[in-house]
């Protein structure tokens, strides 16, 4: 599960090495934000900085699905060109149905 952690470098609630060393390792690919001169009420203390780090997380999470989905739909293609049955639309058919002309 994608997961952004924001901490100020100045928490004394939930210091960042704190967060490095219990909260990170148990959460898989999560990713850890530090603001700095921010402490632990950091959305009211930082709104734009959170805001940014949030937004910038969003597109990169929506860039890796998009070219997940174009390398399934070019791998989906080409096993139906090799199989002989061409796919000229850009609709992805139901994975029991094969790719036809019209």
């Amino acid at each position: 599960m994608p997961t952004l952690v924001i901490s100020g470098d100045k928490d004394k609630v939930d210091p960042v090495e704190t967060l490095k060393r219990e909260l990170l390792p148990r959460i898989s690919g999560a990713v850890l934000q530090v603001l700095p001169d921010v402490g632990h009420l950091s959305p009211l203390e930082a709104p734009k900085k959170i805001a940014h780090h949030l937004d910038s997380f969003a597109k990169e999470l929506q860039s890796k699905h998009q070219s997940s989905d174009t390398a399934r739909f070019a791998t989906r293609r080409r096993l139906n060109y090799y199989r002989g049955k061409p796919c000229p639309n850009q609709q992805l058919p139901p994975s029991n149905t094969p790719c036809r002309v019209k």
